[in-house]
C-alpha cells in the first residue's frame, strides 16, 4: 500500500475481510487506535490521508467503546470494537442488551467486580504456579501500597482489594498480588479477565500469560456475538 498500511494488523485485518466477504465479522483494538484509524460510513480514513485508504463496500459500520468492567468483569478495561454487517445497520447498545435479552444476562460464570471478590474460593484451581522471585524483589514488594508500583510505572503494581483491577496486558506487566508479595498466578489473571475455572491454559507460563493478556473478555465477545446471531435471525 502506498502509505506503507500493510504492516499494521488493523488494516490487513480488513482487507482479509474483503477477501473472504463474510456476512458480518468484528474488530477489536485499544482506544487510541482511532487517532491513526476511523470510519466515516464504510469508508476506512487514516491520519497521514486527505482520502479514504480503504471502502467496505457492501458493509453497514459501526464503531464502539466498551468497557469489560460493565459487563460483570472485575477489570477496567476500555477497548474499540467495529463492527461489520452485510445484511442490517449494527446498532448495538449494552443497556438495550441487558434489559430484553434473557439469554445473556443470565449468569453464565460465577465472577466478582473487585479483585478480592474474583479471587475468592480460586486454591485448588488450574494454572496456579506461584511466581518466583529474588529476596529483593521480595522485600519490594512487601513494601507497596495498595495502588503503588514496584518500578514507579503501571508495571507490578500491587492492586487493590475492594476495586476493579486495571489492564490485564501479557506477561511484561503483571500486577502485584493484593496481599502477598508476589505477581498473580495465571489463573488469578485469567480470574480478572472474565474466564470460567474450566478453561484450561496450556504452554509455557509466558506462552499462558500471553494467551490472557491478549485475548477478548468472553463476556464481551459473547455479548457482541448474541447481538449478531439475534440480528441475523431477524433478517431471516
Amino acid at each position: 500500500h502506498e502509505y506503507g498500511l500493510d504492516k499494521f494488523d488493523y488494516f490487513k485485518f480488513l482487507r482479509y475481510v474483503l477477501k473472504a466477504k463474510p456476512e458480518s465479522f468484528i474488530l477489536e483494538n485499544v482506544p487510541n487506535v482511532l487517532k491513526t484509524f476511523w470510519f466515516e460510513g464504510n469508508a476506512l480514513r487514516f491520519s497521514g490521508s486527505s482520502d479514504p485508504v480503504l471502502v467496505m463496500e457492501d458493509y453497514n459500520i459501526q464503531t464502539i467503546k466498551l468497557n469489560a468492567f460493565d459487563f460483570g468483569v472485575p477489570q477496567n478495561r476500555r477497548r474499540v470494537f467495529i463492527i461489520g454487517c452485510k445484511s442490517f445497520i449494527p446498532n448495538f447498545d449494552l443497556e438495550t442488551l441487558l434489559r430484553t435479552s434473557y439469554d445473556y444476562t443470565h449468569q453464565r460464570w460465577d465472577i466478582g467486580k473487585t479483585v478480592e471478590t474474583a479471587f475468592a474460593n480460586i486454591k485448588g484451581k488450574p494454572n496456579q504456579i506461584r511466581p518466583r522471585h529474588t529476596q529483593k524483589r521480595i522485600e519490594g514488594f512487601k513494601k507497596l501500597q495498595f495502588g503503588e508500583s514496584y518500578y514507579g510505572t503501571q508495571n507490578n503494581k500491587r492492586l487493590h482489594p475492594d476495586k476493579p483491577s486495571g489492564v490485564v496486558a501479557s506477561h511484561c506487566s503483571r500486577f502485584v498480588h493484593p496481599y502477598e508479595s508476589r505477581v498473580l498466578t495465571v489463573r488469578e489473571c485469567a480470574r480478572l479477565m472474565g474466564f470460567p475455572d474450566h478453561f484450561i491454559f496450556h504452554g509455557t507460563e509466558t506462552g499462558q500469560l500471553d494467551q490472557v493478556g491478549k485475548s477478548i473478555v468472553p463476556q464481551v465477545s459473547t455479548a457482541l456475538c448474541y447481538y449478531i446471531k439475534h440480528q441475523l435471525e431477524e433478517c431471516i
